[in-house]
């Protein structure tokens, strides 16, 4: 494709068609020539908006729909950046909208506009997504002797990446259907369901979404906004067992894998919250408490350590390494 902005007849058919499709009714129509798009926000009772941004991660507007959930809000529209670089073809633009376009479906936030550019500056698509929610909850504090509960199953956005990354070698230990109750369905990385079943039955506490870092890199990032400790009992942390097999082969630690899916919280009524998320059919357990002070204690049977510093997610040194030993097709690199 050419540099720049991409030409009309490309936005129309591979871009605006397919957003428009899943807009929303909060939402105008995008079109050619509309560098603006108009969204409706007039709530009774609310005067806050909230904006989150992601960028190249995967699953960008899950994870920034996630994070307005989280944060006490309700996600309204989304808008995406996507810069192409200039050897891709347009079907490749259409596999970017429409991994969008599948995010959109799943969190029933519409993408409102956004701008699509092709530039010699990269060498893969870059994909940027904004997205803008309503206040509904102002967020809580957190206070030493609340305990800490775990929603949602840690690793199933990090395991699908490895899947994805190195099908064969995966497949050639475990089935189809065995690989498919460890990566589950795209629905399983989105939180918003289960924030607003607890909404729902008016419980309203600290949250914090665990994503890139996994459930260690949120667990510190809680500490760190709360300037608290912890005590975290290891083996209390849901998990499927499909997902830590595949991270033995992978040698990859589970608990510091890309974990979209999974609400960490902090209260005092814990019986309350997962007797409704079990009820439902959502994993949901007291993984430890949070403590006085700035220790941060991990419990694994009788060994004791020290949560640290979070280190680069695993998913970006085994992904690193399967590419190195990947030798592409030519035609692989010049759609890529």
């Amino acid at each position: 494709m050419k540099l720049g902005k991409v030409s009309d007849t490309i936005l129309s058919r591979s871009v605006l068609k397919p957003l428009n499709t899943v807009r929303g009714q909060k939402v105008t129509r995008m079109d050619i020539g509309q560098d603006v798009s108009e969204v409706d926000i007039r709530e009774q009772g609310v005067d806050k908006t909230l904006l989150s941004a992601t960028a190249c991660g995967y699953m960008p507007l899950i994870k920034a729909v996630n994070n307005i959930y989280a944060a006490g809000g309700t996600p309204i529209a989304a808008s995406d950046c996507i810069v192409m670089p200039e050897q891709a073809r347009e079907i490749r633009i259409r596999e970017v909208i429409a991994g969008l376009t599948r995010q959109a479906a799943v969190t029933e936030v519409p993408i409102a506009g956004g701008h699509t550019t092709v530039s010699a500056s990269v060498s893969e698509p870059v994909v940027t997504v904004t997205v803008q929610g309503l206040r509904e909850d102002n967020r809580n504090v957190i206070e030493a002797g609340q305990h800490i509960i775990a929603a949602g199953c840690i690793g199933i956005s990090g395991v699908k990446q490895l899947v994805e990354t190195d099908e064969q070698a995966v497949y050639e230990r475990y089935s189809k259907d065995w690989v498919s109750k460890a990566v589950g369905e795209d629905t399983d990385m989105y939180i918003g369901g289960m924030v607003q079943l607890l909404r729902d039955n008016g419980i309203n506490c600290y949250m914090h979404d665990v994503s890139e870092g996994g459930i260690f890199g949120a667990l510190w990032d809680m500490c760190e906004y709360g300037n608290v400790g912890l005590d975290v009992d290891i083996r209390s942390i849901p998990v499927r067992q499909e997902i830590i097999e595949i991270c033995e082969l992978f040698n990859v630690n589970p608990y510091e894998l890309q974990s979209l899916g999974c609400l960490l919280m902090t209260a005092d009524n814990d019986c309350d919250i997962i007797n409704i998320l079990n009820s439902n059919n959502i994993p949901a357990a007291v993984i430890g408490r949070i403590v006085n002070g700035n220790q941060r204690i991990l419990h694994n049977k009788d060994e004791e350590r020290f949560l640290t510093l979070p280190n680069q997610d695993e998913i970006f040194s085994c992904i690193k390494t399967c590419l190195l030993y990947t030798s592409p097709s030519p035609r692989d690199g010049a759609t890529s």
